[in-house]
Order: structure tokens, then sequence, then C-alpha cells
């Protein structure tokens, strides 16, 4: 009994670490901007039944990625809340964990596009050119800056995964998405418990 008690504070402590470093990972990045996103991530782990900790780790993820192409704290929040929502949507849809649809999008944003495929999405050139029309823009791709080249990569990607979209929350309660609830829960779980054996 004793060693399962070590083991839970040592599994809460570090949940608690973790969740501290997110947190002001997530300050730094969305600055202003902050608070309402933490909002949007209380509201979004409710409606998926996911954890919130994990929720605004990936809001950080992406938020740290479109700050450092150039977009504003505002912008960078709007389109982290899209990207975020979005993987947890493919990741219902295709079955597959969280974290690997986050990493798999967040990669093809950045022009890594390979491993979207396993999520029926093809970056091709024909994507990039519809997308620009769409977009209203005529220039080259390869002459436009890291921030367009994003926004035109996300609004291509949408347009490919319209039946995906609102899945997390249109299959909250089916089996895979319970358990994930569950890990998610737990992970929240342990991170408020672990806040209670940290010092301030």
């Amino acid at each position: 009994a004793a060693d399962t008690i070590k083991e839970f504070c040592g599994a809460a402590i570090e949940a608690a670490a973790s969740a501290e470093e997110t947190a002001s990972k997530f300050d730094t990045v969305f600055k202003d901007a902050a608070d309402d996103t933490a909002a949007w991530a209380e509201n979004f782990a409710a409606a998926a039944h996911r954890s919130k900790n994990e929720v605004k780790g990936f809001l950080a993820d992406s938020g740290a990625i479109f700050t450092g192409i150039g977009m504003g704290a505002e912008d960078a929040a709007q389109m982290s809340e899209m990207m975020t929502s979005l993987s947890y949507d493919l990741a219902s849809f295709n079955n597959l964990a969280d974290e690997d649809a986050f990493n798999k999008l967040r990669s093809g944003l950045m022009g890594e596009t390979e491993g979207l495929k396993s999520m029926g999405i093809v970056l091709n050139d024909t994507a990039i050119k519809q997308s620009m029309l769409q977009m209203g823009i005529t220039d080259e791709f390869n002459t436009l800056d890291e921030a367009t080249k994003v926004q035109v990569r996300f609004n291509a990607i949408l347009a490919q995964t319209s039946d995906a979209q609102g899945d997390v929350t249109r299959t909250a309660g089916s089996y895979t998405n319970s358990l994930k609830g569950v890990k998610g829960i737990w992970a929240d779980f342990l991170a408020t418990a672990g806040a209670q054996f940290t010092p301030v």
C-alpha cells in the first residue's frame, strides 16, 4: 500500500509540474489573449471530455508556432483554437491518439505533409492552388511569407476534413472517446492533486 501511495504521489507531482510549465508557456505565448483562450480551453475540454491541461498544451504548442512565424497573439490564439479543435476531431474520426493527430497536423501546416495522408488529407499542388484561389491570392506559393503559407495550407486542410469537423463532440459518448475522456479526467485530477504536494 505504501508503494502505491508513493507511486501516486510521484505521478501527481510530475503531472502538477507539467501543468505548471504548460500554464507558464500558455501565458507567455498568448499574452493579453491568454484569459479568453484559457476560457475556450475550459469549454472545449468539457464538451470533448478531454484533459484541460492537455488542451492548453496543444494550444500553447501551436500558438508558439504561429507567433514564431509573425502572427500577433490574438490571431495566433484564434488559429490555435481551430487547430486544436481539428486535431481532436481528426483523432476521433480516424481512431488515432489525440497527440498523434495533433503532431501530424502541426507538421503538415509547416510543410511536412506526408503524415496527413493517414488522415485522408492530401496537400498537393492542386489543393494548394485551390486554397489560394479561394483566398484570392494570385502570387506564386513560394513567394508568400510563412504566415500566409500556413493559412493557405490550413484552408486546404479544412476543405478536405468537413466530415471529421465536430466529430469529437458529436461522438463524445462513444466507447473510444469515453476511454480518452476518463484518461483526461484522471490526468487533470493528478495535476490538481500534485499541486498540493508542490512547494509554493
